[in-house]
C-alpha cells in the first residue's frame, strides 16, 4: 500500500475558544472540541490508520485519544510554532496593539518561532511519517500546518479544526481532507 499521511489539525481547545495566542502553551481542549473529535472518529477510524502520532502538546494527544483510542507516541517536531512574549495573550489586543503582524512574520516579535525552522521540523517529522507503508495519522497544529502547506504549493490557507493536509510519498500534497464533515468542500 502506498503510504499516505493524514496531517490533521486538533480539535477546538480552550485557548481557540477564547481566541488567545496559544503558541506551544498548554491548553485543553474545550467542550466543543471534545464534541468535534467524537464527530470525526468514525471518519478517522475509517482511514485504518497503521499508525497514530500527535504533538506533545495535550490538545493534540487528547484529540488524538478521542478519535482513534489510541496515540502510539508524540513527536515534539509536530508542536504548534513558538509565539514568544505573545503566547497567552488575546489575539485582538495583539491585532490592535501590532496591526498586520497576526498575519506577517516580519511584523512579529522576537522569541516568535522563525517560520524557517517550524518548516525544517515540519518536513522532517512528515518525511519519517512517510516511511511507513499504509496510513498515518498524525494530530499538529494550525499554524505550523499552514507553513508546511506553503513551503511546498507558494500557498498556505488557514486550517479547521479537524481539517488535514493529506500528503503522498516526497511530500506531493494529495489535498486537504476536512474529516468532521468529509462531504464539505473545501
Amino acid at each position: 500500500m502506498e503510504p499516505r499521511l493524514y496531517l490533521i489539525r486538533h480539535a477546538e481547545s480552550e485557548g481557540n475558544a477564547r481566541k488567545i495566542m496559544q503558541g506551544s502553551g498548554e491548553y485543553p481542549l474545550s467542550a466543543e472540541g471534545r464534541a468535534q473529535a467524537l464527530s470525526a472518529s468514525a471518519n478517522i477510524r475509517a482511514l485504518d490508520p497503521l499508525l497514530v502520532v500527535s504533538s506533545d502538546l495535550a490538545r493534540a494527544a487528547d484529540t488524538a485519544l478521542l478519535v482513534t483510542g489510541r496515540v502510539d507516541y508524540t513527536d515534539s517536531r509536530l508542536r504548534e510554532r513558538g509565539a514568544g512574549q505573545w503566547e497567552g495573550l488575546p489575539r485582538s489586543s495583539l491585532e490592535a496593539a501590532h496591526p498586520g503582524a497576526l498575519e506577517d512574520d516580519a511584523l512579529r516579535p522576537d522569541g516568535f518561532e522563525d517560520a524557517r525552522d517550524v518548516v525544517a521540523r515540519m518536513r522532517g517529522a512528515a518525511t519519517d511519517l512517510l516511511n511507513h507503508s499504509g496510513v498515518v495519522v498524525a494530530i499538529t497544529h494550525g499554524a505550523v500546518l499552514r507553513l508546511l502547506e506553503k513551503n511546498l504549493t507558494n500557498t498556505g490557507a488557514r486550517f479547521g479544526h479537524l481539517e488535514a493536509l493529506v500528503l503522498g510519498p516526497d511530500l506531493v500534497i494529495v489535498g486537504r481532507a476536512n474529516v468532521l464533515h468529509p462531504g464539505e468542500k473545501l
